[in-house]
């Protein structure tokens, strides 16, 4: 926890969402990182970051995703181990692995690098495909 601006906050009062791709996304928001220091992002709120009307938006579209990442893991069915949860890395990033090829969705304009992504395109993209993985049907 961080105290500043009269009040307790999950983040530093500095503290800005860096650029990151799906994967990223995956594991920040279930573990956060040391380094850098983010705390994991489902905790925090849109009070949280100074500028929270933009945060507002940012954080409804990461929880979304997220909810589309798990909904991917049990359309493959991903084995989230004894703990039954994303609680390390390592099972964030497998999670990821399993899933990833869902996210893929083929460009009009040019070749795509998928792992070079930001996690904001393929929220983009799901959304134009009205939150369908690829492959699926409707």
């Amino acid at each position: 926890m961080y105290y500043w601006g009269g009040r307790l906050h999950n983040t530093p009062e500095n503290f800005v969402v860096p650029k990151m791709t799906l994967q990223t996304l995956i594991v920040y928001w279930y573990c956060g990182s040391q380094h850098p220091a983010i705390p994991p992002l489902k905790y925090a709120r849109c009070w949280d970051f100074k500028n929270k009307n933009t945060m507002r938006v940012t954080l409804s579209q990461m929880k979304r995703m997220i909810q589309e990442v798990e909904r991917a893991a049990g359309y493959v069915g991903f084995d989230f181990g004894a703990s039954g949860r994303i609680d390390s890395p390592g099972i964030a990033t497998k999670l990821y692995e399993q899933i990833s090829h869902l996210f893929h969705f083929p460009s009009h304009h040019s070749t795509r690098r998928f792992a070079a992504m930001t996690w904001k395109t393929s929220f983009l993209d799901l959304q134009r495909n009205n939150f369908r993985f690829v492959g699926e049907e409707s």
